[in-house]
């Protein structure tokens, strides 16, 4: 499992999403369409509401919203939330907010931590 707990990765989370993600590897390690989970590739596009993944298959749209991404930057698995990234490319940079970043993390880990209760 990865842990976004301490706010130096939180810093470094919040660099990733506010960066570039076109040429990122990444991974999708949640989704509402159980057939995106999984999947591995290049980022080769964006737009407002999708990354468009170019996988060995060919490109993969996905929708931003309904997933979770795991972006591989300096050796390191960034877990994110679709809907933290919800924006144009553009204008991420300005709209994100570390407090937005910090939540979301500290939502998704939560989210992780009661899964495995349940499967206990």
């Amino acid at each position: 499992m990865i842990s976004h707990a301490n706010d130096d990765s939180i810093r470094k989370l919040w660099t990733v999403v506010r960066g570039e993600l076109i040429g990122l590897e990444a991974s999708i390690v949640g989704s509402t369409h159980e057939g995106f989970v999984g999947m591995k590739g290049t980022v080769v596009d964006e737009t407002l509401n999708t990354l468009v993944i170019q996988t060995p298959e060919g490109d993969r749209t996905i929708p931003k919203t309904g997933s979770t991404f795991s972006f591989r930057v300096g050796g390191e698995d960034h877990v994110i939330l679709g809907r933290t990234i919800r924006y144009r490319p553009e204008d991420r940079p300005k709209k994100i907010m570390i407090k937005k970043v910090r939540a979301d993390a500290y939502a998704r880990k939560r989210s992780e931590e009661e899964g495995e209760d349940t499967q206990a």
